[in-house]
C-alpha cells in the first residue's frame, strides 16, 4: 500500500493546529507518512501571537515519517497555500490526504484513506474520499462505507489526475445559479449546497466544498464516505476563513462520536455501489429529524433563489446552458 503524505495549511490557530497534529500522530501508518505544512505569514499583527506559537511547536513534532516546512515569506491566503502544498507533492505522488488545521481525527484516519485512495484510484465515478460523515447518516451503511455527490474537505484524499484545474472549476460552477435548469437540478440533488453556491456567487468568494458538490453533480460523481465518522471539527468557533461562530453548531460537532478504530476494515464486498437510501440521505439531509424545519429552508432557498436572479444580470447570453 502506498502511504501518502498529508498536507496542513495554516496560519495562528495554535490550538486547533496542535490538536489535528497530534490526533494524526497517533494514526496508524503516521510513520510512514510525510507530514507537509505550510505556515502562512501573518497578515497582520493579530495573527502575529498565535504564528509564533505554531512555527515554535512544528520543530518539536514527532511520530512521522518526515515533517516538511513550507515557511511563507508573504502572506499566501488560506487558498493560495494550500494549492502550493497540493502542487508540491503532486510532483512526487499521483495523490495526497488534505486538511485544515482544525480537525481533529480518528486513529484509522490514514488507514482508512490509503486504502481508498488505492482501491478507488481508477474508478471514474470516484472523485474524492472524505473522513467526515455527519451523524444524520450514521447506521445507513451495512458494508463500512457509503458515496454521497455531497462532497466535504474535513480530511480529504484526492487523486492527481482527478483534479481539476481549481480556476476553471469555479469559472463553470459560478454559472449554475443563471441557468433555470441548472438551478433545479443543484436545488432537487443537494438543497443545502445549492443555497452556498448562492452565497458564494453573491460574496464573490471560492468555497471548495460547495464546487466539488456542484461537479460531482452535474458529472454524476461520487464522495467516498466511512459508515462512522474519523474526523470531528472544531472550526465553528469564528477563528476560520469560512465559518461563522454558531455555538450550537459548534457544541454538536465538538461531541460527535468518532470511531475510536486503529484500522479501517474494507468492506467484503467493493462493487456495492451508490445504496439508494445514501441518495436519499443526500437530498432529504436532516428530513428524518425534522420535516417541519427542512421544508421550512427548503422553501427559503428558493425564495433566496429568486431574489438573486431578481438582484443578478444573467451574464449568459442563453439561459437554457
Amino acid at each position: 500500500m502506498t502511504y501518502y503524505p498529508i498536507i496542513i495549511p495554516t496560519l495562528n490557530r495554535y490550538e486547533h493546529f496542535r490538536r489535528c497534529v497530534e490526533s494524526l500522530a497517533r494514526n496508524t501508518h503516521a510513520d510512514k507518512t510525510e507530514l507537509v505544512i505550510g505556515l502562512d505569514f501573518p497578515p497582520s499583527s493579530k495573527y502575529e501571537e498565535g504564528h509564533g506559537k505554531i512555527k515554535e511547536y512544528i520543530p518539536s513534532i514527532r511520530g512521522f515519517k518526515k515533517v516538511t516546512l513550507f515557511e511563507r515569506k508573504e502572506n499566501y491566503g488560506a487558498y493560495r497555500n494550500g494549492l502550493a502544498l497540493r502542487e508540491y507533492v503532486f510532483q512526487n505522488y499521483d495523490a495526497v490526504i488534505t486538511t485544515e488545521d482544525d480537525n481533529e481525527f480518528a486513529p484509522c484516519f490514514l488507514d482508512y484513506t490509503n486504502k481508498m485512495l488505492e482501491h478507488y484510484g481508477n474508478d471514474e465515478r470516484v472523485a474524492s474520499i472524505s473522513g467526515f460523515l455527519p451523524t444524520d447518516f450514521y447506521g445507513m451503511s451495512e458494508t463500512g462505507i457509503l458515496f454521497t455527490k455531497e462532497s466535504n474537505g474535513w480530511g480529504n484524499g484526492i487523486w492527481r489526475d482527478k483534479h481539476p484545474d481549481e480556476d476553471e472549476r469555479y469559472e463553470i460552477v459560478e454559472t449554475i445559479p443563471y441557468s433555470l435548469k441548472s438551478s433545479w437540478r443543484s436545488l432537487i440533488t443537494c438543497p443545502s449546497s445549492f443555497r452556498m453556491l448562492l452565497s458564494m456567487v453573491s460574496t464573490h468568494k471560492r468555497w471548495g466544498d460547495i464546487s466539488r458538490t456542484q461537479v460531482n453533480i452535474f458529472n454524476n460523481l461520487y464522495q467516498v464516505r466511512p459508515a462512522i465518522s474519523l474526523c470531528r471539527n472544531w472550526g465553528i468557533d469564528g477563528t476560520g476563513v469560512n465559518c461563522d461562530n454558531n455555538r450550537n453548531t459548534y457544541n454538536r460537532f465538538i461531541h460527535q462520536q468518532i470511531s475510536s478504530d486503529k484500522t479501517f476494515s474494507v468492506p467484503t464486498n467493493w462493487e456495492i455501489y451508490y445504496p439508494k437510501s445514501v441518495a436519499r440521505a443526500t437530498f432529504w439531509i436532516n428530513w428524518p429529524k425534522n420535516k417541519l424545519i427542512f421544508f421550512m429552508k427548503f422553501c427559503i432557498t428558493i425564495v433566496k433563489y429568486v431574489a438573486f436572479r431578481l438582484k443578478k444580470q444573467n451574464p449568459c447570453t442563453q439561459d437554457s446552458k
